[in-house]
């Protein structure tokens, strides 16, 4: 577009000196410019939000630097409307165009928005866009739920905000830009540590468009308050007030922290019971000190000035091991001080008759609970708690005596150096651990360390008898124990040798006859070796090489000695509640290879006083203790229970079901009968698995049931002897898959004419298999009675010649063909 401008100049003339007239001269300037942007673009190319940016590009013919207003429109004729100027472009020369960004105010909201450019200086039409676009408003900004506080440790409470019902929220960490963290009304933070979290929620419409500001919302997690308990150590009189305390507070589990004090003094100096501590000064440091205030500095407890029972210069109420046997008193004494005085009257537990849950014993003065063996010296201070004459620090460590710092005739630990907390560095895992090298055993699985068990592998036999030779180098028997203890150190003076009586006796030395695996027989189910169980073979009293006898007769002798208790005099019934004549508590529900009343929590086990020996076979049952055959030991000699079923399962594989068993010895064993079910009540036999006859050995066998049913199948097992008799074992199951489609193949195909023809049914069938020559003569019929579940038919073509043959199986609507070829 061409513009004319018109200019009038009046000029005063003169003349150089002076003036000498002047006149007013009018010049008509004619002035043609290309104004007019000639293109308006823009990109994006919508829609937009408010406060979006957006891109315009002018092209124009006029030459020379121009200046172009760019604005909003709300159409693009004449007469269209400014809603709002967005700022300038200018031109040059060189290019005669321009670009500039601008960002789109709340004012240019709607549809049919267009771009207008317009020279800034001077007059012309405005260049318009020719698309038009749309600059949606934004949502206000959400409404915040509320701040939130929580203490550091507990669970984060969950922020809130709300929008409008066609809003969607997202939640930043930060107040402008960033990607969002979370989306939806609501947002759990996961800031862990003390402090305050400040959160922001930004609403966003269904244009997509965020409001212009985002919404805080913070989070407080408060400083935990620390609560600082200090337990008192005590101490060997040394003269002074000085005291010794741990600090503990209730932290965080994970938590580093540490906890110091300046001061921790007695009231006074002088040895005593609990006497008063006062601790001072106590401050906090380390890694999640942050997380916690403190707001008290001083703390209050408790502890002895006390003497030092093993010696080793650590006072007995500070000693972590007062008999340096190397397991700690606490584990002893069951996790209990028995020094302690829990109702403050100024005796020690372990001797106060009213304290609770022990049963005090009027003849030692001790309290029970911490002494196992009844002999007046609690654990903590018995070299061998259990009283069967093996020390404790051997049977910590797995009936071996231990290598460093200990000294067999002593029975404790005496050459090493000792740590702050009493227990010898040497058996530590760490100095100053308080945790012994090896884990204190508990070989039987009863509940009872090894350490407190006078049966250590529950077989009846006691420690004290395993634990040594059948003769002595002497000729003598196995040593019984004398019944004193001149040292008062809580072994019996036939083993301690230092016992400080007239003649030191022999300390035990546990036996081991199988070398192969090292295991000391005490802690040995089958002590020689020859897969015959020692609570077998040693019960074989009368020497007939089985045992079962015997220990029915044992129980009989029992239930005699139990008149006077009723209950006890039922333990071990002589009922035959299977057709082997063997009783209930003989037998081996769980078929761990355990019988039931040596199966520590079967219904069976009795260990009325919980010393680990149960009570068909204890010393307080008979007058004396049992002489057992030596046959445990000796592998040459058998004696056998009836067969002993273990590991009994059936597994689904590819072929079927397979059916596994074990025995760990056999008796007159003739055969096995596999029987299925698909109800768990009904059973049908469905295989015969011979048996071994007679064996101590661990043998296996296995049956596959290649006949799968659909559904849940169960498995059991009739063991039948030579004379027989009819044991039957538990029940097992296996689910394998419905069966809903009939399926068949040929196997080997190609084959030198040995063909097996596997049919799969949903129900049982009566076939019929026909077999043709290609020409369709048939060379063969047979039928076969089919099972539900997969069918291994034999078919035996040899003699027929070498081609291509028909197969048809046949059956009440039922055709199936396979293709066979013998080569």
């Amino acid at each position: 577009m061409r513009t004319t401008f018109t200019a009038y100049c009046q000029l005063l003339l003169h003349f150089w000196g002076s003036y000498k007239s002047f006149s007013i001269v009018s010049i008509f300037i004619l002035i043609t410019s290309f104004a007019k942007a000639q293109t308006v673009t823009f990109t994006p190319g919508g829609p937009f939000c408010v406060g979006g940016k957006v891109t315009v590009n002018i092209a124009s013919a006029a030459n020379g630097n121009k200046t172009y207003t760019v604005s909003v429109y709300n159409g693009k004729s004449a007469n269209a409307t400014v809603l709002e100027d967005l700022g300038t472009i200018g031109t040059s020369n060189s290019t005669h165009a321009g670009s500039g960004s601008f960002f789109l105010p709340s004012a240019s909201a709607g549809s049919g928005r267009y771009i207008g450019v317009k020279l800034t200086n001077g007059s012309g039409a405005t260049a318009f866009s020719s698309n038009s676009f749309t600059v949606n408003a934004l949502p206000g900004a959400p409404t915040s739920g509320g701040d939130q506080s929580t203490t550091y440790g507990s669970a984060n409470p969950t922020l809130s905000a709300s929008a409008g019902s066609d809003q969607t929220l997202a939640w930043y960490d930060v107040p402008t830009g960033g990607e969002p963290i979370a989306t939806g009304t609501t947002f759990t933070s996961p800031a862990i540590t003390a402090g305050t979290y400040t959160y922001y929620a930004e609403a966003r419409n269904s244009s997509g468009c965020a409001s212009a500001v985002r919404t805080p919302v913070t989070l407080t997690i408060n400083k935990r308050p620390l609560t600082i308990t200090a337990i008192g150590l005590p101490k060997v009189y040394d003269g002074t007030a000085e005291a010794f305390v741990v600090l503990t507070a209730n932290t965080i589990y994970g938590d580093v922290l540490l906890l110091y004090y300046n001061s921790s003094v007695y009231d006074d100096k002088n040895p005593g019971i609990n006497k008063n501590i006062t601790v001072s000064g106590i401050t906090i440091g380390g890694n999640a000190a942050a997380n916690y205030t403190l707001s008290k500095t001083t703390a209050t407890t408790t502890a002895n000035i006390d003497g030092d029972n093993d010696l080793d210069g650590i006072v007995d109420s500070y000693d972590w091991d007062d008999d340096n046997d190397g397991i700690p008193d606490l584990v002893e004494t069951h996790n209990i001080n028995a020094m302690g005085d829990d109702n403050g009257n100024g005796i020690p537990d372990y001797r106060d008759p009213s304290y609770k849950p022990a049963t005090y014993n009027s003849i030692t003065g001790v309290n029970d609970f911490f002494d196992q063996d009844r002999d007046g010296i609690i654990n903590s201070l018995d070299l061998d708690s259990d009283g069967d004459g093996i020390p404790d620090a051997i049977e910590a460590n797995n009936g071996r005596k231990p290598f460093y710092d200990y000294n067999e005739a002593a029975g404790r630990f005496t050459t090493g150096s000792v740590g702050n907390n009493g227990l010898t560095d040497s058996w530590e895992t760490d100095f100053d651990s308080g945790i012994p090298r090896v884990d204190l055993p508990d070989t039987d699985k009863d509940g009872l360390p090894d350490f407190l068990d006078l049966d250590s592998d529950n077989d009846g036999l006691s420690d004290n008898l395993e634990s040594q030779p059948e003769s002595q180098p002497n000729g003598l028997a196995r040593k019984l124990p004398k019944g004193t203890d001149g040292d008062k150190d809580g072994i019996d003076d036939q083993y301690d040798g230092t016992c400080g009586c007239s003649e030191n006796g022999q300390p035990i030395t546990p036996v081991i006859t199988n070398t192969l695996n090292g295991i000391p027989d005490y802690l040995n189910l089958d002590s020689d070796s020859d897969q015959a169980p020692d609570f077998v073979e040693a019960y074989d009293l009368n020497y007939n090489t089985r045992s079962l006898d015997d220990l029915k007769a044992l129980a009989a002798n029992f239930a005699g000695n139990q008149a006077t208790n009723s209950a006890a005099g039922k333990y071990y019934e002589i009922l035959n509640l299977d057709p082997n004549h063997i009783p209930a508590w003989l037998q081996d529900d769980d078929q761990d290879g355990l019988p039931n009343y040596l199966d520590s929590g079967n219904i069976h086990y009795h260990d009325s006083n919980n010393n680990g020996w149960i009570d068909l076979f204890e010393v307080a049952s008979y007058a004396n203790e049992l002489n057992p055959n030596p046959a445990f030991r000796q592998n040459i000699t058998i004696v056998v229970l009836p067969v002993e079923l273990i590991n009994f399962k059936a597994q689904l594989t590819k072929n079927g079901t397979l059916v596994t068993w074990q025995t760990a010895a056999e008796h007159q064993n003739d055969y096995f009968l596999v029987e299925r079910s698909t109800n768990g009540t009904t059973f049908e036999t469905i295989g015969k698995v011979a048996g071994a006859g007679n064996s101590n050995q661990l043998l296996s066998y296995s049956f596959l049931d290649e006949h799968l049913v659909g559904g849940v199948n169960y498995y059991r097992l009739k063991q039948v002897s030579l004379s027989k008799q009819i044991t039957t074992s538990k029940i097992v199951s296996v689910e394998s898959p419905v069966i809903s489609q009939v399926t068949s193949r040929a196997y080997p195909n190609p084959s030198s004419g040995n063909f097996n023809l596997e049919v799969t049914l949903p129900v049982a069938k009566e076939l019929t298999l026909v077999v043709r020559e290609v020409t369709g003569q048939i060379i063969r019929t047979q039928t076969f009675a089919a099972l539900p579940g997969r069918n291994n038919i034999p078919l035996d073509l040899t003699q027929a010649p070498n081609g291509i043959y028909v197969v048809s199986i046949l059956g009440d609507q039922l055709k199936l063909v396979e293709r066979l070829v013998k080569n």
